[in-house]
């Protein structure tokens, strides 16, 4: 081969690794973490294709800013010295009948993308099961996850390679890691579901989706009374971790006695909070209002071992979108991962009885990033409009 032959293969060779490894950052841009929700126990299909494309925006907003988290697989067989069955322990969201879901096992349906098959437990991945028809009476919503194994207790030393994996890695006091959750959701009030997120509507009397939606996925993160790392950072219904301390200027953050899974938004102090906005975490909130994961809420999920970059870096088209606290005045980060269109042209739509309608063009990458239970929604009233109240669903035995 000619010395010239060589320069221009060479030449070549890195043109195509320079693009290749543009290809790799654009792909490693959207964060480390994806969260799929899988619509297999959605049996009335009351997912449609406004409720699935909010619920992709709500967890982005979790996405966004665990660019450097990581976990290992929760498949059992990718552990040597592993027996027995082992589960993601829930309710189911459609029934409220306990839920035992095999990790390592496949639905057939994944409801992140609408087609193919989802396995429960890959790496990087939390999986959360939607559905309606549980949640009822005056209960909005509720989360509801654990991880539970043939003695559904925890060990601290086993055999089982497995079971230390669990223990030991995803539930410490130190760190605790999402293993997946259901949510279900009351279909018999009025939901606020406009898919533009850029605006919002505070004058329709209505519940907003979003807002409940990220509380939900709060507390399948970790938000949730049991664990090792939760029972480690909460005080006498005060959370006292570092981070969370910090965060709320030097302050223990005073915490709900009843759910003790909850901020209690009687005590909070907004000259306290930093950016002047109620953390989704709060106990309660109203009718006509909107939230998000706030630096408050954040800094409850660094105190049980999340790595939480500043910002969002997660690549969506709007990671600095905005909304304003209508009672403090401070500001809602409300990224997007990207708009309904868009959306609907990735991952195609919901047919008549559930069927899928797949996109009318080849679609591009799917950038879906991967728990612990919770009620939310005792509704109270406060100057006669009704408010959210979120209670954790026990850990079953």
């Amino acid at each position: 081969m000619s010395y010239e032959r060589i320069v221009k293969t060479q030449s070549v060779m890195k043109r195509v690794l320079l693009a290749y490894m543009s290809t790799l950052c654009a792909f490693q841009s959207f964060g480390a973490i994806d969260i799929i929700f899988d619509y297999t126990y959605d049996t009335s299909n009351w997912f449609g294709d406004e409720q699935r494309y909010i619920m992709d925006q709500a967890a982005y907003a979790f996405e966004s800013r665990l660019g450097s988290e990581t976990f290992g697989s929760l498949n059992p067989s990718d552990y040597a010295g592993t027996s027995g069955n082992y589960y993601l322990n829930s309710l189911n969201p459609v029934s409220g009948q306990q839920l035992l879901v095999n990790f390592g096992s496949t639905t057939p349906v994944d409801g992140a993308r609408l087609t193919g098959g989802n396995t429960l437990g890959l790496a990087n991945t939390i999986t959360i099961f939607p559905g309606a028809g549980a949640a009822s009476g005056s209960t909005l919503a509720w989360a509801s996850g654990v991880h539970t194994g043939t003695s559904g207790t925890d060990s601290t030393s086993s055999s089982d390679k497995f079971v230390e994996y669990l223990d030991n890695v995803r539930d410490t006091i130190s760190n605790y890691d999402s293993v997946g959750g259901t949510i279900s959701v009351n279909h018999s009030y009025n939901w606020y579901f406009d898919t533009d997120l850029t605006d919002f509507d505070d004058t329709t009397g209505k519940f907003d989706f979003y807002s409940v939606m990220v509380h939900e996925i709060g507390h399948l993160m970790g938000f949730r009374d049991g664990s090792d790392a939760w029972d480690n950072n909460y005080s006498a219904n005060t959370w006292v971790g570092a981070f969370g301390v910090a965060a709320n200027s030097g302050n223990p953050i005073p915490m709900d006695a009843a759910s003790q899974s909850h901020f209690n938004s009687s005590e909070l102090n907004s000259s306290h909070v930093g950016c002047a906005c109620h953390p989704i975490m709060d106990v309660s909130s109203g009718m006509n209002e909107r939230g998000s994961f706030t630096e408050l809420d954040f800094a409850v999920l660094k105190d049980i071992g999340y790595s939480i970059s500043a910002s969002p870096s997660g690549g969506g088209i709007n990671d600095g979108n905005t909304y304003t606290d209508p009672d403090w005045g401070g500001t809602h980060y409300i990224p997007i991962k990207e708009d309904y269109g868009t959306w609907l042209a990735r991952v195609g739509s919901v047919g008549a009885g559930g069927a899928y309608v797949p996109p009318s063009a080849a679609p591009e990458p799917a950038y879906i990033f991967s728990f612990m239970g919770g009620f939310i929604a005792l509704l109270r009233g406060r100057k006669k409009i009704r408010k959210i109240k979120s209670y954790l669903l026990p850990s079953f035995p």
